[in-house]
């Protein structure tokens, strides 16, 4: 599974990647959100992993876009300060799911796992 992986926080795009890495996944870290909107090629990636607070473009912001480009494209968003409204909206715009930081790994990893095993 090929994941892009997006935040404006280092340490965070490294920790991630790192994880994902160890885990068998393959992933591209993009720290812009304009960036990695600009190089999103449909066939290139199984799953988006993005922050919803970035500079430029917001996660939903950044959703819709690639929505644009590919509907049926898998995005997990995640926030160190979200709430149930915001939690609410992203779903809604169609974001596969939200988590909460800090970020509960086995979580994540039971999620990308169940996507890998049902694609």
């Amino acid at each position: 599974m090929n994941i892009l992986l997006l935040d404006d926080d280092e340490l965070t795009l490294e920790i991630f990647r790192s994880a994902l890495m160890l885990n068998g996944f393959s992933c591209t870290p993009y720290k812009d959100s304009s960036l990695a909107l600009d190089e999103y090629e449909q066939d290139k990636y199984d799953l988006i992993i993005c922050d919803y607070f970035m500079p430029f473009l917001n996660g939903i912001e950044f959703a819709q876009s690639i929505f644009n480009k590919n509907p049926e494209a898998k995005i997990i968003m995640y926030s160190a300060h979200s709430d149930k409204r915001l939690v609410q909206k992203a779903i809604d715009s169609g974001v596969y799911d939200f988590l909460d930081k800090p970020i509960n790994w086995a979580k994540i990893m039971d999620t990308l796992n169940h996507l890998k095993n049902n694609n």
